[in-house]
């Protein structure tokens, strides 16, 4: 008896599927770069993070995701040799606006219940406020494995922003 190769590779899919969220990160530059990013020192100010959620357990989460996104703009400014400190004329921040969502809904009723929504803003500005380089990434989670991970979103969308600001640090 000869064994059809898609019963094979039919639960392998279906894995794949379950496992994934729907959705995706784009991204796109808010204000093209002002003169020589890299020429002087910054200031990488606090993390602005905020949730449409307010319940004690997303509280947590945004200081979470604020001490990540610190950690790896303060990353990115090492790797380009950009020199930091707290006096100079230039800021650099990430602004990051999240909605988590409800996975229960996600995941038992789908079409588009319960999303999650992220968006990550990291902008440069010079000592007027004025702004010298922003870009933006966002994304969302509509359906995914038992609801799917809002938190491999919000990471994915950090980094997408990190990339591309990092892009034009040359």
């Amino acid at each position: 008896m000869r064994i059809n190769p898609m019963t094979k590779i039919l639960p392998l899919l279906m894995v794949v599927l379950l496992t994934t969220a729907c959705g995706g990160i784009q991204t796109r530059v808010l204000s093209d770069p002002a003169g020589d990013l890299r020429a002087q020192p910054v200031t990488v100010l606090d993390s602005d993070v905020t949730s449409k959620e307010q319940y004690p357990n997303a509280l947590e989460e945004n200081k979470r995701w604020k001490a990540i996104s610190e950690r790896k703009l303060a990353a990115l400014m090492s790797r380009k040799r950009i020199a930091t400190g707290p006096d100079a004329n230039r800021t650099v921040q990430a602004v990051l606006k999240v909605t988590y969502g409800n996975r229960a809904l996600r995941y038992w009723v789908g079409f588009g219940a319960g999303s999650g929504h992220i968006s990550v803003t990291i902008s440069m500005r010079d000592a007027a406020g004025n702004t010298l380089y922003s870009v933006e990434s966002a994304g969302k989670l509509s359906v995914g494995a038992f609801g799917g991970s809002m938190e491999s979103v919000i990471e994915s969308a950090i980094d997408a922003a990190i990339k591309e600001f990092e892009a034009e640090l040359g």
